[in-house]
């Protein structure tokens, strides 16, 4: 399956990969809701999502019989998000006043501020290297990608390039794949 978020229409959706058959996951059209980030929690089989129009983090089985906002407070433009299942937190960047990233953990309980220094206030994309235990993130103000050590909580640019716009991200192995809208 493959999973994604339409801000335009404001759903998420999936399709299967052998079929080609696309699912709606879930409908958004509710006033002001612009579903954008996903993480996927495949033995749980669940979905978490961060919506930067109702200013929410949410999850949805994949079977879709089960829906809940898990954190509604603290929250002001959330982006993007990150699963860590073995260890039972979310990850999520925030656009807001006082950009940051945060965590909690996957009931929404226990909200906690990882970084809020030095990012140029439009943390996009996460990936966590969960056993490594570093999360990376971009930023498109800043044009760099960085990453925090989450035993240490020590930062560090790992690529800056002026004039981009880093927006994706995600890791194989020791691999960092990214999307750069400038460069398309």
């Amino acid at each position: 399956m493959a999973y994604w978020t339409d801000v335009g229409s404001s759903t998420i959706k999936r399709l299967h990969l052998n079929t080609s058959k696309e699912e709606l996951l879930m409908n958004g059209c509710i006033a002001d809701s612009t579903p954008d980030g996903i993480a996927l929690d495949i033995h749980s089989r669940l979905l978490f999502y961060t919506d930067t129009g109702k200013k929410v983090i949410g999850v949805t089985s994949l079977d879709i019989s089960y829906h809940a906002t898990l954190i509604s407070k603290g929250l002001d433009q959330p982006r993007a998000i990150a699963a860590d299942p073995g260890r039972g937190y979310i990850y999520w960047s925030d656009w807001g006043l006082q950009s940051s990233i945060k965590k909690a953990r996957m009931d929404g309980s226990g909200q906690q501020v990882v970084v809020n220094t030095g990012i140029g206030h439009w943390p996009n994309g996460l990936t966590l290297d969960a056993y490594g235990q570093v999360l990376y993130w971009c930023d498109a103000r800043a044009d760099s990608i960085n990453s925090v050590d989450l035993v240490l909580l020590r930062t560090t640019v790992v690529h800056r390039k002026k004039g981009s716009h880093f927006f994706g991200i995600t890791h194989l192995g020791d691999d960092l794949f990214f999307s750069d809208w400038t460069k398309r």
